[in-house]
């Protein structure tokens, strides 16, 4: 019963997200929004009402039991256990991160054992995993784009690409209303699906960290390390998810099909105008421009006849600044205003741009190889790939400075 309480939860607190989503860009809900908040909010009364069948169930079989002798097996013990578990994992994990090895006992590295990474090391425990994901959340401007689906699996995991189609039926084809258009009618039928692969890449990173901070237990170790950990794990996904060439590495999004083409580097908000314009009606709906340091610098400064600047700074925590009534977020990652670049990209990055992440992932305490310094070496290692699956949902600005 309590897994079916805990996955309505989840689902009615992903809901919530999509209303807040919504509300905090002062806009309706689009239409795969609505279909996915109908679905979610259906799911959680299913689940609901199974609990309930359950909680009566459970009661009346323990009143059975007590009236006849018989023994009624404990529903909750399995869920009871787990949590215990967890718990123990991530108390070990805790110590093996601030002490090593050599000061576990037999429990501790029997539990910690239980989820040894495949590169060596352990998998992180859940506190940790919540640790390293509020930072690579608060340092990775693409999370905020993107389309994540997370797996425990190391299996690629197939996307279909393209979108139905609408024809025409024998009975429209034929009616006399229909007749009387101009213009070629299209064939009904079956789309032809394209299809791409998300695979994994695997990156690591070594952050040290000094012996004094991790014996100090006024300190809390695991957060430390996991803002260290959970920074260098951001750089290395925002850099691939923004340049990745999708040759032996993810494929970034500045990949997505060039929409306006400028002669210098001199980019204007008419030049983010047409690039609005390039992209469907449904994907400037739910648009979102990204940029890059140097031209968020240059457009800032843009005015209106006024004098007031055009770039609405945002006031809430959290939420992005608007351009052109757009959220605009800027990634260092993103190419400075050079000829050949592309520097600019707008649309709707979570329709047309996936990216998978492999969990858990694993860390090594590299307690001997820093020794001399004074420091201890802690590698994560993370899987992980993005793909573009929709061209059309995105276009991008190339400097092109050879053009006439």
């Amino acid at each position: 019963m309590n897994k079916k309480l805990e996955k309505r939860a989840q689902i009615i607190s992903e809901a919530r997200q999509w209303v807040d989503k919504a509300d905090a860009e002062k806009r309706s809900m689009s239409a795969e929004e609505q279909t996915n908040f109908d679905k979610a909010m259906d799911d959680a009364d299913v689940l609901q009402k199974e609990a309930e069948q359950e909680d009566r169930l459970a009661t009346a079989e323990r009143s059975l039991g007590e009236s006849t002798g018989r023994k009624i097996p404990d529903f909750e013990s399995e869920d009871a256990n787990k949590e215990k578990q967890e718990k123990e994992y991530n108390r070990s994990f805790d110590k093996w991160i601030r002490r090593g090895s050599s000061v576990l006992d037999k429990e501790e590295t029997r539990a910690l054992e239980t989820q040894t990474g495949s590169e060596g090391g352990f998998s992180v425990g859940t506190e940790f995993e919540t640790q390293l994901n509020k930072y690579i959340g608060l340092n990775n401007v693409m999370r905020n784009l993107m389309r994540i689906i997370s797996t425990k699996s190391d299996r690629a995991i197939p996307v279909v690409t393209s979108q139905a189609t609408v024809g025409q039926t024998a009975e429209e084809a034929a009616s006399p209303i229909k007749l009387a258009a101009t213009g070629a009618v299209p064939p009904a039928g079956d789309p032809a699906l394209g299809q791409v692969t998300i695979g994994s890449f695997k990156y690591s990173r070594i952050v040290l960290v000094s012996e004094e901070l991790l014996h100090d237990s006024f300190i809390n170790v695991s957060e430390w390390v996991g803002e260290e950990l959970g920074e260098a794990v951001a750089n290395i996904e925002e850099d691939m998810t923004v340049n990745g060439t999708n040759i032996n590495q993810p494929q970034g999004c500045l990949q997505f099909p060039v929409g306006v083409t400028v002669t210098s580097p001199a980019v204007t908000l008419d030049n983010l105008i047409d690039l609005e314009y390039s992209v469907p009606r449904l994907a400037r709906k739910n648009g979102k421009f990204l940029l890059g340091d140097e031209m968020a610098r240059e457009l800032r400064k843009a005015k209106d006849g006024e004098s007031r600047y055009l770039w609405e700074v945002s006031v809430k925590i959290g939420e992005p600044s608007r351009l052109l009534g757009y959220p605009v977020y800027v990634s260092d990652q993103m190419p400075d205003l050079q000829c050949g670049k592309r520097v600019a990209a707008f649309g709707w990055f979570e329709r047309g741009f996936y990216f998978a992440q492999r969990i858990p992932r694993s860390v090594t305490r590299l307690s001997e190889r820093y020794i001399d310094q004074g420091q201890i070496g802690f590698r994560i290692v993370t899987r992980f790939d993005s793909k573009i699956v929709n061209n059309r949902a995105v276009r991008t600005i190339k400097v092109d400075c050879g053009s006439s």
